[in-house]
């Protein structure tokens, strides 16, 4: 009975153990399963997030071909440009090497005239001192090569009198309007879409005007001096009588600047053009490429900055040798008011919207006039131009 006892003991033990044994196994069972589940999720993220990867790293590759395709053309392009500016530079150093050798080569012709006009005016000098009688002589002899204004019988080869200026200034300015119109047009495209007006009167104009009448001006006091310090002479242009240094002076001036200022090539005009600074380059520039284009009027009388500059220096050097001087009058970039008969309105802008311009209107000078009298020195409107000065409205 014991033994028995004992054995169902163990035999109930051991049910005991293996339910225990169950039950750890089932455990463990699901256990398993939750971690193969688990694990098939995570693999499957894994799997998902290597396509994701793979997906991205293939667009990046497509990106990156693109773009070492662009930066290709890029560097292609920047290269094409930079070989073009190259030919450029050296096209440009290859015509400044050519226009220094002409300008030595002009300094040198000039230097030479100059050395002979000297030697000339020394001779002249020393004849005129040497006794009255000669000076009378030479007085007698310039009074009839010298062009008074007003003078009524003259060969074709004298020094313009007044008329002639009057129907060389008109004649040789004819097509500035077209010019003005076509110089606005060109700066607007340069950047200048609201002031190219104001900009081609104070940026262009105005250092035109005043350069032309430097270098005229320079070139006369250049000669001024040389009469002073070489022969004693003080010439006085503004004496009422014929003095005999007055007329040594014009007989020697007129035959002499006026043939030196219309011998000017393009190439001394376009140095000259180059010294009025870059607004007045860009513009010539702008103008020529239009031209050549179609964009703006090209025929054969259209003016040019380089042909408006030589205009103008032969205006400057008639009204500074005529007897009386003649005045342009007043500079580009003054502001006056308007008055029919002194000023005339060029360019016509805002007509349409307010209407003509009225008198006493303030406005700027485009284009001087001329005067044959000198209208600084008289008080009120008593001095009228021969021919009036453009201007243009402000508002």
């Amino acid at each position: 009975a014991r033994y028995v006892g004992e054995l169902e003991t163990l035999v109930q033990t051991s049910a005991d153990q293996m339910k225990v044994n169950s039950d750890k196994a089932d455990t463990e069972r699901t256990e398993s399963a939750r971690y193969v589940g688990e694990l098939k999720t995570l693999v499957k993220t894994s799997a998902d997030q290597m396509k994701v990867n793979s997906d991205k790293a293939d667009t990046d590759r497509v990106e990156n071909a693109r773009y070492v395709d662009e930066l290709q053309t890029l560097v292609s392009e920047k290269s094409s440009q930079l070989q073009t500016s190259s030919d450029q530079m050296k096209e440009n150093s290859d015509r400044a090497d050519t226009e220094r050798v002409e300008s030595a080569r002009y300094v040198d012709e000039l230097e030479t005239l100059v050395s002979e006009k000297s030697t000339q005016l020394k001779t002249s000098a020393h004849k005129l001192k040497e006794s009255s009688q000669r000076a009378d002589t030479l007085v007698a002899r310039s009074a009839k090569r010298h062009m008074k204004r007003g003078t009524e019988l003259k060969s074709r080869a004298e020094f313009p009198d007044g008329e002639d200026f009057r129907r060389l200034f008109v004649s040789d300015l004819a097509n500035f309007e077209t010019f003005a119109c076509d110089a606005v047009n060109c700066l607007q495209d340069l950047g200048h879409p609201d002031d190219a007006a104001e900009v081609l009167v104070n940026e262009v104009l105005a250092p035109i005007f005043n350069i032309c009448h430097k270098y005229v001006h320079d070139k006369l006091e250049a000669k001024r001096a040389l009469f002073k310090t070489e022969w004693g002479v003080d010439v006085n242009t503004d004496a009422v009588d014929d003095t005999a240094d007055k007329l040594f002076w014009f007989t020697s001036m007129q035959p002499w600047l006026l043939p030196h200022i219309d011998a000017m090539n393009n190439t001394t005009l376009m140095s000259l053009v180059r010294s009025m600074g870059l607004p007045v380059t860009d513009l010539h520039c702008s103008m020529v490429t239009a031209g050549t284009a179609g964009l703006i009027d090209n025929s054969e009388g259209a003016l040019r900055i380089p042909a408006l500059t030589h205009v103008l220096l032969r205006c400057f050097t008639i009204s500074a040798l005529s007897d009386p001087k003649c005045y342009l009058y007043p500079a580009p970039g003054v502001r006056v008011p308007y008055k029919k008969g002194y000023t005339e309105d060029i360019l016509g802008l805002g007509t349409n919207k307010h209407g003509p311009i009225e008198e006493g209107e303030e406005v700027e000078v485009v284009l001087c006039g001329l005067y044959f009298d000198n209208p600084e020195e008289t008080e009120g409107d008593t001095v009228k131009p021969i021919v009036s000065a453009l201007v243009r409205r402000l508002k």
